[in-house]
């Protein structure tokens, strides 16, 4: 029947397809509407059909597990997109924009080995054993991500320096601040983090600066952190989707 998020999706489907499902991410919708809309009882209602129902179109647990698995990577990565028009200016909100794409790559990667390994595992057993088996096999993407997350929640906290920016953000193409001084923090770039266990090497020294933070290129804005990190998340779900869940659910 053509259906398509932007008028049959959910409320939280239709805002994020405008906002970057649309531009960054259209395989979601693709997967969606061949493979999770027969799940569903559109045209009537949203909710998934009854065990019953799911037989009789030849489905059942595995595909409702799938279907979860994808909604959540939603979830999260519209997260980190209402956290990153905050600009991530605290050490709390990056955190959070961190693990919510951290965790989008969990579950993507749960769901990914699923689909390429149908009938192998449990629909209701959540062991992680399933998402590492995808991540061997396929030489751990986005691990750097995963270990800064790791490190921000299980470690200690990485040292910070203070900025002051006025104009637009270095590195920044997205948003467009204003022109009054405003404060932001830089925190070691991903992948650059092991070097600075030691706090000494920042906290107590004289004031870095942006320049010198520029300079060194181990520091960034932790807005342009999480902008890295979300075109790298987005990118590669794209592909996979594309690639992997497309050929495997249609």
């Amino acid at each position: 029947m053509g259906y398509t998020l932007a008028k049959d999706g959910d409320r939280e489907e239709q805002k994020y397809w405008t906002a970057f499902l649309r531009d960054e991410f259209a395989a979601y919708e693709t997967v969606w509407s061949r493979y999770i809309v027969p799940l569903t009882g559109r045209p009537h209602h949203l909710h998934f059909k009854t065990d019953a129902e799911l037989a009789s179109i030849g489905r059942g647990h595995a595909d409702l597990c799938n279907a979860q698995l994808h909604y959540t990577t939603l979830v999260h990565l519209s997260r980190a997109w209402e956290l990153r028009k905050t600009e991530v200016r605290t050490i709390e909100s990056f955190t959070e924009a961190i693990t919510r794409l951290s965790a989008a790559t969990d579950v993507a990667d749960e769901l990914l080995q699923r689909a390429v390994s149908p009938g192998n595992y449990d629909p209701w057993d959540e062991t992680p054993s399933v998402r590492r088996a995808w991540r061997q096999a396929n030489n751990y993407p986005l691990q750097p991500l995963r270990d800064y997350r790791n490190r921000l929640l299980h470690g200690r906290i990485a040292p910070l320096v203070e900025v002051e920016v006025r104009g637009p953000l270095p590195g920044e193409v997205v948003y467009v601040p204003s022109s009054s001084p405003r404060r932001f923090i830089a925190l070691p770039k991903i992948g650059r983090e092991a070097a600075y266990l030691d706090w000494r090497k920042v906290v107590g020294q004289p004031n870095l600066g942006l320049t010198a933070l520029r300079v060194e290129s181990d520091f960034a804005l932790t807005i342009n952190i999480v902008n890295e990190a979300w075109r790298d998340v987005l990118s590669y779900l794209q592909q996979h989707w594309t690639d992997t869940l497309v050929p495997a659910f249609t």
